[in-house]
């Protein structure tokens, strides 16, 4: 559980080789979290479940996740 803001979540996902179509496979989805106790820049990076995430998102009636996602 993190306190209601904005978080920058990074998804990983790879191509599937060997397949007659295009696949991906999620290797990984992390959040990136504020340090806690420290006046400082530093962040934490922490894996999520994503189907967690996405029912967070769900949750958050002033969220529009379509849109708040940044594809790399």
């Amino acid at each position: 559980m993190q306190p209601a803001g904005t978080y920058r979540i990074q998804t990983v996902d790879v191509v599937v080789e060997d397949l007659s179509l295009t696949a991906y496979r999620r290797v990984s989805t992390t959040i990136e979290l504020p340090s806690v106790g420290t006046v400082s820049s530093r962040r934490q990076v922490v894996t999520i479940d994503p189907v967690e995430l996405e029912a967070a998102l769900k949750m958050d009636p002033t969220a529009d996740a379509e849109n708040t996602r940044e594809v790399t």
